[in-house]
């Protein structure tokens, strides 16, 4: 799917080293209405503009997860950048640009993982951009692999991330996205008694229209 098959494979191996495969474990997609919908975005940040922020949880909400559930926390990362870009490029930093979003660019995985792009501008003058990450929990063996108890950092896109604007009115798309963010390790307590220690892994995930 979205991982290394190597980090996949040690996963797994762990799981069937300690006990016997078992069903998925559901993860609650709790919602916090004075924050967007999700945690992660501030409603209060971005006002004034095409867009508000307060806006955002909807949209994210428009498209379901095909696998798993929503998590609650919303990964949001910024770029400062002048001019109007196709293709974003540059080192991603956690934190949202705060002003007015001109435009917001929508992508999606194969899997319901939601990437939205705003285009955070000065007046006229565009100075960078808020990315804002949504994934679908994946479980293996019943040990989480994309999950609110896993934290997620360090979201990079090698090749950058191709937006284009809408032909009329609406939202702009994210044309191509390949990123990688890290699932942070985490000591993990099962539902058979005892506790493993699970080592993070790079999720790969592929953002298209």
């Amino acid at each position: 799917m979205k991982f290394k098959k190597a980090k996949i494979l040690s996963i797994t191996l762990l799981a069937l080293t300690l006990l016997a495969s078992c069903g998925k474990k559901n993860v609650v997609n709790s919602k916090v209405a004075d924050s967007g919908g999700y945690t992660g975005i501030n409603p209060n940040l971005n006002t004034g503009g095409d867009v508000n922020a307060s806006q955002l949880g909807s949209i994210i909400n428009q498209i379901s997860c095909t696998q798993g559930s929503r998590l609650n926390n919303v990964y949001t990362y910024q770029l400062s950048g002048s001019g109007t870009l196709t293709t974003i490029y540059g080192s991603f930093t956690p934190g949202q640009i705060s002003g007015p979003i001109r435009q917001i660019y929508v992508g999606k995985s194969s899997y319901g993982d939601v990437m939205l792009v705003a285009k955070i501008t000065n007046g006229s003058s565009v100075v960078g951009y808020n990315v804002y990450l949504s994934y679908c929990s994946q479980n293996s063996n019943s040990y989480p692999l994309i999950s609110d108890q896993r934290p997620m950092a360090n979201f990079q896109a090698p090749r950058g991330i191709t937006i284009t604007d809408p032909t009329t009115t609406g939202y702009g798309v994210v044309s191509a996205a390949e990123t990688i963010i890290i699932a942070q390790g985490i000591s993990y307590q099962s539902q058979w008694g005892g506790s493993i220690q699970l080592p993070q892994y790079q999720v790969y995930t592929y953002f298209r229209p």
